[in-house]
């Protein structure tokens, strides 16, 4: 699936790992993660919005740049991310420690 053609809406619907439509009155999970320092210029142009954050691997992950302002940024998060189980979100957590492709 080709994410960077998804409006906000459809992006926001959406598991950050394996972009599965999670329903509203579904359970869904979340996990924050620092940006490095030299990516943090990109992310500004990102701020509030969901984008698709290339990995490494050749995977696209669905991220939102936390605004200045958001509780999360307060705690040291640049990334949030969405997901529909623990399993992708831990496998999205092995996949952020593997490394993004270099570009934002």
């Amino acid at each position: 699936m080709d994410i960077s053609t998804l409006s906000q809406e459809e992006l926001q619907a959406r598991c950050a790992y394996c972009h599965r439509v999670v329903g509203e009155d579904e359970e869904c999970f979340g996990i924050g993660a620092r940006a490095r320092a030299e990516l943090r210029g990109l992310l500004r142009a990102h701020e509030g919005q969901f984008f698709p954050l290339p990995m490494a691997g050749g995977r696209a992950l669905i991220a939102i740049a936390v605004p200045e302002h958001a509780p999360a940024r307060r705690e040291g998060y640049d990334l949030y991310f969405k997901g529909c189980s623990e399993e992708c979100m831990r496998t999205l957590r092995d996949e952020l420690r593997r490394g993004l492709s270099g570009t934002a």
